[in-house]
């Protein structure tokens, strides 16, 4: 049977602790006469993620090592979810959809979610739109609230990359990102118990 990418990580496992970083794509030059600052933005924003796996027996073992092997290294792509954003701090609710096509930059425009409805989306939020190797992962950075008309505005980081078409669905729950290893070589190393601690690092494929 071939291997169709992306993977999904084992909802078996589970991550035990981790770092989560957006690199930006931007650079700074200092007038050594003025001091005065120019900063130049080059639009690139990526999620980078480290994590530790729990210590496990062989059974467990197995089932993280072949999900690893199979990515043949850095070719491979795999959907998982940031640890975190299982629960959102924001009380959501409803089926939000993107409001209106054509949105771009770092704010995005939802409907259909609670009328009037006070902290709908909070700072450290995740949201995931898209499917399959088109999932994007979005984290919102800014309190929100929807309207009365069930309207709401989030501004999230990274900015969007590709337009979504409007009444497109949002996962806020569990939402997933769209990673490659950082790792040419994969492979693992037990303890004479037969106990293994490994490692995940990888970072958003674009």
């Amino acid at each position: 049977m071939s291997i169709t990418y992306p993977l999904t990580f084992p909802d078996v496992l589970t991550i035990e602790g981790f770092e989560i970083n957006l690199r930006t794509s931007s650079a700074k030059n200092t007038s050594p006469f003025s001091l005065e600052e120019q900063v130049y933005d080059f639009g690139g924003e990526a999620w980078e993620f480290s994590g530790a796996m729990p210590t496990m027996v062989r059974e467990n073992a197995a089932i993280y090592t072949s999900f690893i092997m199979s990515l043949r290294g850095q070719v491979g792509t795999f959907l998982m979810p940031i640890p975190d954003s299982k629960v959102p701090l924001g009380s959501w609710g409803g089926t939000p959809v993107v409001d209106g096509g054509s949105q771009t930059g770092n704010e995005l425009t939802l409907r259909d979610l609670p009328l009037s409805q006070t902290g709908c989306a909070k700072a450290g939020d995740y949201i995931s739109l898209g499917s399959g190797a088109q999932t994007r992962l979005h984290r919102v950075v800014a309190d929100a609230d929807s309207d009365g008309s069930g309207n709401m505005t989030v501004t999230i980081v990274p900015r969007l990359r590709e337009a979504p078409v409007d009444g497109a669905t949002l996962t806020f729950s569990s939402a997933m990102g769209l990673f490659r290893q950082n790792e040419q070589v994969s492979g693992y190393g037990a303890s004479p118990s037969s106990l293994y601690d490994m490692q995940l690092s990888c970072r958003e494929a674009l």
